[in-house]
């Protein structure tokens, strides 16, 4: 038995989702090559403007963010990754971790390479990522490249003695999703090797095991079609009767006409069935089979369990199957991991406590638990839905509309209507004072974000929405009476990117807020008061992105407050301070500002003697880091 646990392949990635007929599809199906260098239509959909819009509405770009921050600084010098965040993966003497030099928490006891580089490398890939495009260019060319090394030396076969065939899955499934997203020739023939060792190991029934002389199982083959698939969509050989196996495979562990299955023999359990349906999807079934809504409806109702690989599965079929199986589904997972998602020390942006839950996530570690996790919060723009059904009103909730954008005002009765609506369905009409109408689409949340103003009645009214975010990004001025009725929204996360100053009594307000989290992003200037209140919200997430610069009379009583804050401080565009002001902001160990030198140290605002700054060896060491 590999040392990556079996229950691991019950989970999949699906980073673009397009059927596979059983006969095989010609190329002509999957759009031409467009001028930069990415396959048009298979990946289209995962642009960063298309991204940038899910994400505003979704609140998840900050965890989304920290996350692969994370990730990306566990790579070992070898190029690849390893869930060992104690010994590296390169030695049995305890090393320090690369991203804190310390220990880790709950580092693994795997030693599977090739699925721990595999599992960093998507949640990259689903974000729009890549060797060729983004910001981690770098990390992910090492990546890739380390995966091409395993299996240059196998003809194909990826994984060595730690590692199974669901490892083969994923790393095949990384280079086509990579080869896909660049179109980078120099991927073409060890992606196109993986997917080959992966038809030759097919079992006589169809299927795949994890292990050699080991009868095939559901869990196991469904990463080996999912990198089929996605070699399928980058024009690589996917041999036809490999695929109408697999529909052989399904029918042996189906019971109730297709309806329900089991991993290893016929049977109804639910981790097996949304698998086998969402193959059954890539094969080809339509979304008004009977027999597959009554599959899904098995699955919505035994909903998330807080076991990952059980809820990436889960959410990738609502996804698909959309309507009130994916809003029904959607808000609380996505909010549970949220609030789980660590925030402080050397594990800022990764996961593991709260989700941890069954025996892969134990086996694997942090990484594990955080690659999943990043992948289900990716979700809604990882994947393409195959059924275009159109929602009860409006547009189809995956093509997003600027509507949104043009409701500047709404009444208290409106905003009543609109919450009412959005708990039940996928769009609302609203009829604006002139006799237009615009119909808002919900994608996770309710996006006002061309609302300038809010009463304290309209508020109260918007507070009782509970089904995701609420943005209300386009007020640049918020009353203390509407925000202490906003900060009663107790199940939703509350975006205010608009707002630039508060003043003390909205910020007490605020500071009170009781939902998940609050997004001030746009602040641009604060007082003493006001940064001593925000440093006692707990749900604020300590984002300060357009502040850039720290040069009135209270700079140095600001900086006191903020480095006092519980939780991580982020002034990522800060260009200007004064050096006592700087000297307090750096004793903060999880502030984030530009490197030192890049800063410009300014006059005392408040008059005093300006004295010479010199960088603390420790705040350079950390800064390196």
């Amino acid at each position: 038995m590999s040392a990556f646990p079996r229950t691991v392949c019950s989970s999949r990635f699906l980073l673009c989702i397009i059927p596979i007929a059983a006969s095989g599809l010609p190329l002509s199906a999957y759009a031409d090559t467009v001028s930069d260098g990415v396959h048009a239509e298979p990946w289209r959909h995962r642009t960063a403007e298309a991204i940038a819009v899910v994400e505003r509405r979704e609140g998840t770009k900050q965890a989304i963010d920290h996350a692969l921050e994370w990730i990306v600084k566990q790579r070992i010098s070898d190029g690849g990754w390893s869930f060992d965040l104690i010994h590296g993966g390169l030695t049995t003497a305890p090393t320090n971790c690369p991203v804190c030099e310390g220990p880790c928490s709950y580092p693994n006891v795997s030693h599977d390479r090739c699925a721990a580089t595999a599992l960093a490398i998507l949640p990259f890939l689903g974000r729009g990522f890549s060797h060729r495009q983004g910001p981690y260019q770098k990390e992910l060319k090492g990546g890739i490249e380390f995966l091409i090394a395993m299996g240059s030396q196998q003809n194909g076969k990826c994984y060595d003695a730690n590692g199974s065939m669901v490892s083969q899955g994923l790393a095949a499934l990384a280079l086509c999703d990579a080869y896909g997203l660049t179109n980078d020739e120099r991927l073409r023939a060890p992606a196109q090797a993986a997917i080959d060792f992966i038809m030759d190991s097919q079992d006589p029934a169809g299927g795949w095991a994890a292990d050699a002389g080991q009868p095939a199982e559901m869990s196991c083959t469904g990463w080996q079609v999912l990198a089929l698939r996605s070699g399928n969509m980058a024009r690589l050989v996917v041999r036809p009767p490999i695929v109408k196996k697999c529909s052989l495979f399904l029918d042996s562990l189906g019971t109730a006409e297709g309806a329900f299955y089991g991993a290893s023999n016929r049977g109804k359990e639910p981790s097996a069935t949304a698998t086998a349906l969402l193959l059954r999807i890539f094969l080809g079934w339509k979304d008004d089979q009977f027999r597959l809504r009554q599959g899904v409806e098995f699955v919505a109702e035994a909903g998330p369990t807080e076991e990952l690989v059980h809820d990436l599965l889960g959410s990738e079929l609502m996804h698909q199957m959309g309507g009130d199986f994916w809003t029904s589904w959607r808000p609380k997972l996505k909010d549970m991991l949220i609030k789980a998602q660590a925030l402080e020390g050397r594990a800022a942006g990764s996961w593991y406590e709260g989700v941890a839950r069954d025996k892969a996530a134990t086996t694997c570690g942090r990484l594990y638990c955080t690659a999943l996790a990043t992948l289900i919060l990716e979700t809604p723009y990882r994947e393409k839905r195959v059924f275009e059904a159109a929602p009860a009103v409006g547009q189809r909730p995956d093509e997003l509309s600027d509507d949104t954008n043009k409701i500047e005002s709404l009444t208290q009765e409106q905003a009543q209507k609109l919450v009412e609506q959005f708990e039940r369905e996928e769009g609302v009409e609203i009829k604006q004072d002139d006799g237009s109408t615009v119909v808002l689409t919900r994608f996770g949340g309710l996006s006002l974000d061309g609302l300038k103003s809010l009463d304290s009645q309209t508020a109260k009214a918007l507070s009782g929405y509970s089904n995701g975010p609420l943005a209300l990004n386009g007020l640049t001025s918020l009353a203390a009476d509407a925000a202490r009725t906003l900060g009663n929204a107790q199940s939703t996360s509350l975006a205010l990117n608009g707002l630039t100053n508060l003043d003390a009594d909205t910020a007490k307000a605020l500071a009170e807020f009781k939902g998940i989290s609050l997004s001030l992003n746009g602040l641009t200037m604060l007082d003493a008061d006001t940064a001593q209140l925000l440093a006692t919200a707990d749900k604020w997430d300590g984002q300060l992105l357009r502040l850039t610069a720290l040069d009135s009379p209270e700079s140095v009583a600001v900086a006191k407050a903020l480095a006092a804050r519980k939780g991580p401080l982020s002034l990522p565009n800060l260009k200007k301070i004064s050096p006592k002001t700087l000297t307090v902001l750096i004793q903060k160990e999880d502030v984030e500002i530009p490197s030192i030198e890049t800063l410009e140290l300014i006059q005392e605002p408040d008059g005093s003697v300006t004295e010479d700054f010199v960088i603390p060896d420790a705040i350079g060491e950390r800064q390196k880091r």
